[in-house]
């Protein structure tokens, strides 16, 4: 007369609720939902020692319902999420189809595309090849990636591209011609290898001249 308790080796099974049996029985439903070898237990709510399980139930994929642009291409990895990536460097990522529990279903083909968040800011280029592709940021600014599989569309977190390690500065904005002995302002900027401004720089910058009597900033 006691309450059933229902247990499982599936995390995300879902469970009926404690039960009585019925002349010392009971019929139940359960919703196994991870891939795998599981099981069910009832166990006695308050006598943990009356108990038993059904072991070795076979759990498989079901049919794919959605595609997602993950970290890994075999199920392993997670949603690509928003983050920052440095100008001139790549980001690989998979187009992974999964049922409607998460589970990994191997997928067949895939086709990619760039969401730009700032419309006409063309951030990187992205090179797919099957259910993978790599994307490589140049130009500060905001973009998705989406991928297209079986008639489904996931879209990774917005990717922002950042200014890389300063590579190069530009020196500009002095007046040519000019006269000797004139003073004048001019600009230098740190760039990175995509040609955006180093606004991460922290370096000292040393100036020189082919004009060895030039009066040179410290």
């Amino acid at each position: 007369s006691g309450f059933v308790h229902f247990t499982s080796s599936d995390g995300q099974a879902i469970l009926p609720a404690d039960s009585k049996l019925t002349n010392g029985t009971g019929t139940f439903n359960a919703t196994l939902n991870t891939v795998g070898i599981q099981s069910i237990t009832a166990s006695d709510s308050l006598i943990s020692s009356i108990t038993g399980s059904q072991t070795g139930i076979t759990v498989t994929a079901g049919a794919a319902t959605q595609v997602r642009v993950e970290t890994a291409a075999n199920g392993s990895g997670i949603v690509v999420g928003a983050q920052s990536l440095a100008a001139g460097n790549s980001l690989t990522v998979y187009a992974v189809s999964r049922d409607a529990s998460n589970n990994f279903v191997a997928s067949v083909s895939a086709t990619w595309s760039l969401q730009y968040i700032v419309p006409g800011v063309v951030s990187g280029d992205l090179v797919g090849s099957g259910t993978s592709a790599t994307f490589t940021g140049h130009v500060i600014g905001s973009a998705t990636i989406r991928a297209v599989s079986g008639g489904f569309t996931g879209n990774s977190g917005t990717i922002t591209v950042i200014p890389g390690p300063a590579a190069t500065f530009t020196v500009a904005t002095y007046p040519s011609p000019t006269l000797a002995g004139a003073s004048h302002p001019f600009s230098v900027t740190a760039k990175d290898a995509s040609g955006n401004t180093a606004t991460g720089y922290s370096g000292f910058v040393h100036f020189t001249s082919s004009d060895g009597q030039a009066i040179l900033p410290a």
